[in-house]
């Protein structure tokens, strides 16, 4: 179980399913933890990415090659961070605040990125027309996953 969490975003695990990643917005960290798929339970947290102040860690996903995108609340920004945590690429956005990403489309090559007006000053507001929207980029060389689907019978029996 994972305690004393804030604001819990960005729940995702690694490609072999062995660990979980978790942010908690206010700590501005990412942690990492083991993760038993036979038990579902977590372990050994740690420390994977910190965020500077005013910029809150939220939503993240984990792409086909394993490394974890993270919307950054506050930072105008996507980051894509290899599995051991250095950023590989910076997204800048036209807004203040990214709130979640998905991969998906057609061929899971499609980075999309919500964003959020709450928030934001009378100016920021005046400033960010784009505030609030979905944003859609073609990602080139980089694919997401399908995400698996629950068997809600198997989870409630």
């Amino acid at each position: 179980m994972c305690e004393n969490i804030s604001i819990s975003n960005g729940l995702c695990w690694s490609l072999d399913e062995l660990t979980m990643y978790h942010a908690d917005s206010p700590t501005h960290e990412i942690f990492q933890y083991d993760f038993d798929p036979n038990t579902a339970s977590v372990s050994n947290k740690r420390s994977f990415v910190t965020t500077e102040q005013m910029i809150f860690p939220d939503g993240s996903e984990v792409d086909a090659a394993g490394y974890i995108w993270n919307a950054r609340w506050g930072g105008g920004q996507v980051v894509r961070y290899r599995p051991n945590g250095q950023v590989y690429l910076t997204l800048t956005l036209p807004v203040t605040n990214a709130t979640s990403i998905a991969i998906g489309g057609p061929n899971m090559d499609w980075l999309i990125i919500t964003s959020a007006k709450h928030s934001l000053s009378a100016e920021q507001l005046s400033n960010e027309s784009q505030a609030g929207d979905v944003f859609i980029y073609q990602l080139v060389g980089i694919n997401g996953l399908q995400s698996p689907l629950a068997e809600i019978s198997k989870i409630f029996t």
